[in-house]
């Protein structure tokens, strides 16, 4: 199968003898030593090679091809994150004054991108399992006709998965488009399970998260044809004119990775994490299963979740992320069975759950003036304990999972203060 840009640019590396252009390492610099193999593969936009955001050449080939493999109208390349494909799609669906419905659990990208773009902002809650109800996405809808796009996240940092085809036909309904934050299910794919397949409009896919692509490589995946024709002109507002080549061509072969092998890697995948949580129930260690990621594994420990990841640490396991009571680890085909016993020994290690009661919170808060207002304004810089009752005037985010816990414009409670200080937050930024 071929590999558009990843060709192109080996044929230029064979027919080029001296490179005058940038970047400044020439394909060779001694002080980069250490990423040799790669240099010579860090190219800009020379003849042949495409540009981003006016792809008609090896570019484009090779983005209408990932399309083919997620079944869309159009897939973009990002080497900007899955930031730069959220800030894309909410550009694509709102403008200056519009509402955009959002889960409370979404990126800071999410938040600081409506304040660029002057959108108002109105948050839906997770319930107790930790999910978007489609129905307290169409009671938001009902309320308020101000609203002009949905968005959610899905699955969330533990692997759980929204119903998003109930919360499509909702949105369907009143004829507004459904976004997906996908960061970190790309590979959902495979599982019939990406939320483009369950009937979202656009989806943020942040490949490199779960998928062989080098950091801040994600695909952009639309599936409405209204959206397809502004795409590449409003991911340029946000993106880098220098983009990533080699960021660029690992998505390039990733896809032909998916299209060849991904899918029969995966299922494999699955029975051995299945495995893994087998290990954990017999430990006593609750494990995140139903309606979720089948190949991520996140231990539910109750109270024990910083703990536990010290426990795994110990034994020679760096998880993804923990908090107080979950830790998430990320696993792969490219995991060997080697690694995997590994992980099995630390888990037989790690101490049993504590009870806990469902659900993680999140503290509903009140917006005392829009978000981008509160971004604009002056600030000043107050001590935690004086904050409560003070206006944000940022995004205060803990990373991972990168979900903020104050955004700006909203009003600060004691329980958002309690939450910053056992983060180790002791200063924040406050409206004037």
């Amino acid at each position: 199968m071929a590999t558009p840009l990843y060709d192109a640019v080996r044929k230029y590396i064979e027919n080029t003898k001296v490179r005058t252009h940038t970047p400044g390492h020439s394909g060779k610099a001694d002080t980069l030593s250490c990423f040799n193999d790669m240099l010579p593969f860090d190219v800009t936009e020379v003849e042949g090679l495409d540009s981003l955001y006016h792809a008609d050449g090896v570019i484009a080939k090779a983005e209408k091809l990932a399309s083919e493999l997620f079944g869309t109208k159009a897939t973009l390349f990002s080497a900007g994150g899955c930031t730069l494909a959220i800030q894309t799609m909410l550009a694509l669906t709102l403008k200056e004054g519009d509402t955009l419905l959002c889960s409370r659990n979404a990126h800071t990208s999410v938040q600081n991108c409506c304040g660029l773009l002057g959108v108002d902002m109105q948050f839906v809650y997770p319930n107790d399992d930790m999910r978007i109800s489609p129905c307290d996405v169409k009671a938001a809808l009902e309320q308020n006709d101000k609203i002009k796009a949905v968005m959610i996240t899905s699955p969330n940092y533990y692997g759980i998965i929204s119903d998003v085809k109930a919360i499509s036909d909702v949105c369907k309904e009143k004829n507004l488009p459904l976004l997906v934050d996908n960061a970190h299910g790309t590979h959902l794919n495979f599982f019939g399970l990406h939320p483009i397949q369950q009937g979202a409009d656009i989806t943020a896919c942040s490949a490199h998260k779960t998928l062989p692509v080098l950091t801040g490589g994600a695909y952009l995946n639309i599936a409405n044809e209204k959206y397809v024709s502004g795409a590449k002109q409003k991911m340029s507002m946000f993106g880098s004119t220098s983009p990533s080549y080699p960021i660029m061509i690992s998505l390039d072969i990733c896809r032909e990775y998916c299209e060849n092998k991904a899918k029969a890697d995966f299922l494999q995948l699955e029975q051995k994490v299945r495995h893994l949580k087998e290990v954990a129930i017999g430990q006593e260690i609750r494990v995140l299963d139903s309606n979720c990621d089948p190949v991520r594994l996140t231990l539910d420990m109750g109270t024990l979740g910083e703990k536990t990841a010290q426990t795994l640490r110990e034994h020679g396991v760096e998880c993804e992320m923990s908090d107080e009571r979950f830790v998430v680890m990320i696993l792969t085909p490219f995991h060997t069975d080697e690694q995997l016993s590994v992980i099995e020994n630390a888990i037989k290690h790690c101490p049993k759950s504590t009870d806990a009661p469902l659900g993680k919170d999140l503290h509903k808060t009140t917006f005392a003036m829009s978000v981008r207002k509160a971004m604009f304004a002056e600030s000043q810089c107050v001590d935690i304990e004086n904050a409560v009752g003070r206006v944000a005037a940022a995004c205060v985010t803990l990373c991972p999972p990168g979900i903020p816990v104050t955004v700006p414009g909203e009003v600060i409670s004691s329980e958002i203060v309690d939450i910053l200080k056992n983060s180790g937050t002791f200063k924040i930024n406050v409206i004037k």
